[in-house]
């Protein structure tokens, strides 16, 4: 599946390390997850954080938002959704935002 906003899936592999089995997927490298890039680390709760401490301004809240329904739309559009949708499953890669498409399942 290819979308703009939907992170790259290369492939899998199969590794034993200290005799257990290990899946590892290879993906499109991404440097931060978008709680790394709105949620300092000192609040638990972006919600509950003063507008002065946070992190990005609002109108680039907005466009990852608008990234996030763009890539939702595509899977939606397929009869795929995302089982598990939250901060740490949508990654940053420069300034675009790629949901992470582990949690899909069929409608």
């Amino acid at each position: 599946m290819k979308h703009r906003y939907l992170i790259r899936y290369y492939g899998c592999t199969l590794q034993v390390l200290k005799s257990k089995l290990h899946w590892i997927m290879i993906l499109e490298f991404c440097k931060c997850t978008l709680k790394d890039k709105l949620i300092s680390v000192d609040h638990q709760n972006p919600g509950k954080v003063d507008e002065s401490l946070q992190q990005q301004p609002k109108l680039e809240m907005a466009r990852y938002a608008s990234q996030i329904c763009q890539g939702l739309e595509f899977l939606h559009s397929r009869d795929l959704m995302h089982r598990d949708l939250k901060l740490e499953n949508v990654l940053v890669c420069m300034h675009l935002i790629f949901v992470y498409l582990y949690f899909l399942n069929r409608l």
